[in-house]
């Protein structure tokens, strides 16, 4: 046990025999580039059996508590599992190969680990590892995971706004009895920046109540029965919706991309809300000017791209702005760890993984 102080007493309990092969003295890492390129977005590891025999995995993540007991029910197939912590230590700069953790934590210490063949992430995002120096690592995001949430979250704003619950909240704090109209979303239009996984999962309920959901991608198009407009369409993009939701990735070519033209062009007393990226957005001055100018009539805002907002920021007092913390969809240990069992299966088996980042694209 004094050799691996990461591994708790929940993983040392169920997982006796994972014990035990941690510390053989024999053990070795992997040796030569396991991951090879299958394509421009994809790439697989390939290994042989005496090189998976040698595998060792490690957990450097904030729920790592929970994580180790996940691998615990799994000791057939993760007893390379060598630490489990918050924080890494020696074991994880010498021998680990698989590291599951969050982008953040990962980038204070990546540059520090020998062995590291491929690390999964716990986010969707990984701007915090694709801003390091280094690639020749396999990474892995998570996927398929936040559709619930992120319909939970998207409908929940567009109703509360348009059928004005916030009004009807301050009449009932005055103890006034007032009647609002409140506008109808059927007939509405959608637009979503990023038309990708999560926003094909929006449009069965925006159908449900009406709402006309058109997207927008880098080369535009039809997807499914989904109009698509191009990058260079932006502004015809923005001329059609009443609500707009951005879910693009920050890359080199996004930031700055909903800018005061863009605001300009969408319908008047529109609805934005940020749920992909901060740096979209073309500075807080642009977003604030499009409020008080009523071109558009509210911003939600989940993501910031400094973060945590400081307590000073002008969005804190913004009667138009409400501020969501980053929660619009959170990652759920049991749904990361279902990827990632599926991903290590994928290993073993020399399979292309699921949801590979590519360094060059940004996502």
């Amino acid at each position: 046990f004094a050799e691996r102080p990461g591994i708790g007493f929940t993983a040392t309990f169920k997982c006796l025999n994972t014990i035990i092969e941690c510390k053989k003295p024999n053990s070795t890492t992997i040796n030569g580039n396991i991951a090879k390129k299958l394509s421009k977005r994809q790439l697989t590891v390939m290994a042989s059996k005496e090189e998976l025999s040698k595998q060792k995995i490690a957990i450097v993540s904030r729920d790592y508590e929970i994580y180790e007991r996940l691998f615990a029910e799994k000791p057939s197939e993760f007893s390379r599992l060598v630490f489990s912590s918050n924080t890494p230590s020696d074991i994880v700069f010498n021998e680990a190969e698989i590291i599951l953790s969050e982008p953040d934590l990962a980038a204070t210490f990546i540059h520090k680990c020998k062995c590291l063949k491929w690390l999964q992430s716990t986010w969707a995002g990984n701007n915090k590892l694709q801003d390091c120096n280094l690639r020749n690592y396999l990474l892995t995001g998570v996927k398929g995971i936040f559709y619930d949430q992120m319909k939970e979250y998207v409908f929940a704003f567009i109703l509360s706004h348009y059928r004005q619950l916030n009004t009807l909240k301050q009449y009932q704090e005055k103890r006034q009895w007032k009647s609002i109209s409140g506008k109808r979303v059927r007939g509405l239009t959608f637009g979503v920046l990023g038309f990708g996984s999560i926003a094909k999962q929006l449009i069965e309920p925006a159908k449900a109540f009406g709402i006309n959901v058109i997207g927008l991608t880098t080369n535009g198009g039809v997807i499914g029965n989904t109009q698509c407009y191009s990058n260079k369409d932006k502004l015809l993009f923005a001329g059609n919706c009443d609500v707009v939701l951005n879910l693009l990735p920050d890359t080199e070519s996004t930031k700055g991309f909903c800018d005061q033209a863009f605001f300009n062009h969408m319908k008047r007393n529109g609805l934005f809300i940020n749920a992909g990226r901060g740096s979209v957005v073309d500075g807080p001055a642009t977003l604030i000017n499009a409020l008080n100018n009523n071109q558009i009539s509210a911003a939600i805002l989940d993501v910031f791209e400094h973060e945590p907002l400081p307590s000073n920021h002008p969005y804190y007092d913004h009667p138009k702005i409400t501020i969501t913390n980053h929660s619009a969809a959170i990652s759920n240990p049991q749904d990361v760890f279902s990827v990632f069992l599926d991903n290590y299966q994928r290993y073993k088996n020399e399979q292309a993984l699921l949801y590979v980042h590519d360094f060059e694209k940004g996502y």
